[in-house]
């Protein structure tokens, strides 16, 4: 497997600059940060991006075995599940506009959120809306021959509501399996891990192999509920779950997405942790 890292997770460097470091700290694969919200003021606007721009990024992207991207989510106002048509049908555009951006780069994988459930809205309804959602950007990535990975995050933090897309059927939609957010307390589990529904994190990957795409890799801290933490840092057995992954024989990405406060040389201790494997 691909060992990579979101650009999202050093601080203090433009894009540009977080794409040299982790090209130069030898990582395989780069995931290119495209939620450009005050929170992550260096991600990249898919929909704006200059002529100039892109092409200072497919030169600084040039050296990797394989780039992919995070769509932006509810830090910019994207909702595939919203009850609002018009704020679904943008939020797709906003998807659309990342796809074209990574053919641009001959990149792969593109990460998306379902976005946050509004009050009231029931489980029928989020898989309408899903299902209208999903649809439209399946066939858009079938056009570009792009797949799509549906994160373990908003309403999937319940790693059984996946269910509802492999019975979509869709040919380039499956899932990207963020590791530490399966670890977050479900109200409806009563406060347990998400992956609880399946026992470990270890049976989720089985259970869930044949539409795993892209995986989300950080330590998880129980005891603080803190997630995207370096590895070795909280509780997971980072040693069983890439194991498990072995089983599946899944030979995609292993991207590390750590908070900014992780510093440099705990994201280079985590790739030689993951290489040495």
């Amino acid at each position: 497997m691909l060992i990579g890292l979101n650009t999202s997770s050093i601080a203090g460097k433009d894009m540009l600059e977080q794409i040299e470091w982790i090209s130069s700290n030898g990582f395989d694969t780069v995931e290119i940060e495209c939620c450009p919200s005050p929170s992550y003021a260096n991600g990249v606007w898919a929909r704006k991006i200059s002529k100039k721009s892109l092409g200072k990024l497919k030169k600084a992207t040039g050296g990797f075995r394989k780039v992919s991207f995070h769509a932006p989510y509810h830090f910019f106002d994207v909702n595939l599940i919203s009850p609002n048509p018009l704020i679904r049908k943008i939020s797709v555009e906003e998807i659309v506009c990342v796809m074209d951006l990574a053919n641009e780069l001959s990149g792969g994988i593109i990460t998306v959120h379902s976005g946050l459930r509004n009050f009231g809205i029931t489980d029928a309804e989020v898989d309408k809306y899903l299902e209208e959602s999903l649809s439209v950007i399946n066939s858009e990535a079938r056009k570009r021959k792009i797949d799509i990975g549906v994160e373990v995050a908003d309403y999937f933090l319940c790693p059984k509501r996946f269910e509802v897309i492999e019975n979509l059927k869709l040919t380039n939609v499956g899932i990207t399996l963020d590791i530490g957010h399966l670890c977050f307390p479900q109200k409806e589990l009563s406060s347990q891990p998400g992956f609880t529904q399946y026992g470990s994190i270890e049976n989720v990957i089985k259970r869930y192999a044949s539409k795993i795409v892209h995986v989300h890799l950080h330590d998880f801290d129980f005891s603080r509920n803190k997630d995207h933490l370096p590895l070795g840092a909280g509780n997971l057995n980072i040693k069983s779950i890439i194991a498990a992954l072995q089983d599946i024989n899944y030979t995609a990405a292993v991207l590390m997405e750590f908070s900014i406060e992780v510093p440099l040389a705990g994201i280079i201790a985590g790739r030689k942790y993951l290489a040495a494997l």
